[in-house]
């Protein structure tokens, strides 16, 4: 006798497929809303293909295909990644222009970020020597408050 083979386990294309097979049966009517919910918060977290139909014995079509199980993530286009490498371009070329525009826009970005800041709490109080921020006059760190008599 032979072992049985274990479960094919299932990734976020099938889990988003059987998930809107459920948004089509409660569309439909044949779900109410607690029920559509403890099905589809199953399928979120359902692991095997086994764990999927289980959700859908009871239902007629449409049922999630259980095909897409043995294909990689992101081989057809119903497969998606829900990660950072979705983003990364697949030639070395983009790659490459990708990571420059990165550099490019650390390096234009941050100088301007810091010279904001340097303006905004530095050179801004001295100029208006503390008025904007309530003070009589005088350097905002500079007197006690009191403003000064000017002579002609």
């Amino acid at each position: 006798m032979t072992a049985p083979h274990p479960q094919i386990r299932i990734g976020y294309a099938e889990r988003s497929a059987a998930q809107e097979a459920l948004d089509e049966h409660l569309t439909a009517g044949r779900l109410d809303p607690d029920e559509y919910a403890d099905r589809y918060a199953a399928a979120e977290i359902a692991r095997t293909q086994a764990e999927l139909d289980a959700l859908f014995t009871d239902l007629p079509a449409p049922h999630p295909s259980s095909g897409h199980a043995t294909l990689p993530v992101n081989a057809g286009p119903g497969g998606y990644r829900r990660d950072w490498y979705s983003y990364i371009p697949e030639s070395s070329v983009g790659r490459i222009a990708a990571l420059i525009a990165v550099v490019v826009a650390v390096i234009l970005v941050f100088p301007l970020a810091v010279a904001a800041v340097v303006l905004y709490f530095v050179v801004l109080p001295r100029l208006t020597y503390g008025r904007r921020w309530g003070y009589p006059g005088g350097p905002m760190w500079g007197w006690s408050g009191r403003s000064r008599q000017w002579r002609r």
